[in-house]
């Protein structure tokens, strides 16, 4: 039995879910400015992996009592079936998060910095409870997922320019969606009860899809993307996963956030570029008509996120803000 509990726990789950995560930034990259450094991803995916797998063992050991209160989680919590104690959990926590962290920084010391900033907000949010408050934990959840969907990018370069910032929270914002249900159990009279959280994360995650569709070159990936979420509550709902299991969130990790992959990769076949190449030309005359129409309360705060984007086109110029300087 306890050798399936090492196969089967709480790190292991999350891990196809991290690297694909990991991946989408890579994708990114890779797309935009056309090359790969192979063994700088490989080395910050290990630096990434092993840092972020710490916060699983932390939350362990956190709700060991909690956790052997409840049967289904008693099947991969590792110090809740005793699979793991809690002094040896403990050392592998530091063993994970210094070798991980010792890593990041041979990556570079922004990449290892968005780790620390991770492990940080993974620790307020579990630690202090914040999560008990949806609307509060929501925003952490977001920026979390934000953080990791953007480490790829930044394993490979410490620039800003062409950064996709609203494809990249469109995915936080929607998985962040998807995370909330899934704490909530999928049950109606819970969601209910957080009615007016579903409107904004719904309204804010619509404006970043529009903005992402329009402001960057891979309108075809977004509607993809836009499609998969949408079989995803239906095949769900289909297949009879209305309700809470962690065998609901496996289907999203093993089925879903690998087509999030394909969806990127679709882009290397000749008429999926040319589709991808007209719709981007038919939005930019749409980008130009809002533009136009918008009221400047709207649009001069997103012209000031493209501006700094432009203006500070690389990470290590930050050091050189005046409010750096003593």
């Amino acid at each position: 039995m306890k050798w399936k509990n090492f196969v089967y726990n709480s790190i292991s789950m999350s891990l196809p879910k991290n690297i694909v995560q990991f991946l989408v930034g890579v994708i990114l990259f890779t797309m935009i400015f056309g090359y790969l450094n192979i063994g700088l991803t490989l080395l910050g995916l290990v630096g990434f992996v092993l840092s972020y797998s710490s916060i699983y063992l932390l939350n362990d050991i956190k709700d060991a009592e909690e956790d052997r209160k409840d049967e289904m989680k008693l099947k991969w919590k590792m110090i809740a079936n005793g699979t793991l104690s809690i002094k040896k959990a403990i050392v592998l926590y530091f063993v994970l998060i210094i070798s991980g962290l010792s890593i990041s920084f041979l990556v570079n010391s922004w990449f290892a910095l968005m780790m620390i900033t991770l492990i940080a907000v993974n620790i307020f949010y579990s630690v202090l409870k914040v999560k008990r408050c949806m609307p509060i934990a929501s925003v952490f959840l977001l920026v979390m997922q934000f953080l990791k969907f953007s480490t790829g990018w930044f394993v490979l370069t410490t620039s800003l320019t062409l950064f996709p910032f609203w494809l990249v929270m469109t995915l936080a914002l929607a998985y962040t969606a998807i995370f909330v249900g899934y704490k909530l159990k999928f049950k109606k009279e819970l969601m209910k009860k957080q009615k007016w959280l579903f409107v904004v994360l719904g309204i804010v995650l619509l404006t970043s899809f529009g903005f992402s569709i329009v402001l960057h070159d891979f309108p075809l990936i977004v509607l993809l993307l836009f499609a998969l979420s949408i079989s995803w509550i239906v095949i769900s709902k289909r297949s009879g996963l209305k309700h809470y299991t962690h065998k609901t969130m496996l289907l999203f990790y093993v089925s879903i956030l690998p087509m999030i992959v394909i969806s990127f990769l679709i882009l290397t076949i000749p008429v999926a570029a040319e589709i991808n190449s007209d719709l981007n030309a038919t939005f930019h005359e749409y980008k130009i008509g809002i533009e136009d129409n918008l009221p400047s309360q709207i649009i001069d705060p997103i012209k000031e996120i493209e501006k700094t984007f432009t203006q500070y086109s690389d990470l290590n110029e930050i050091i050189e803000l005046d409010f750096f300087e003593t």
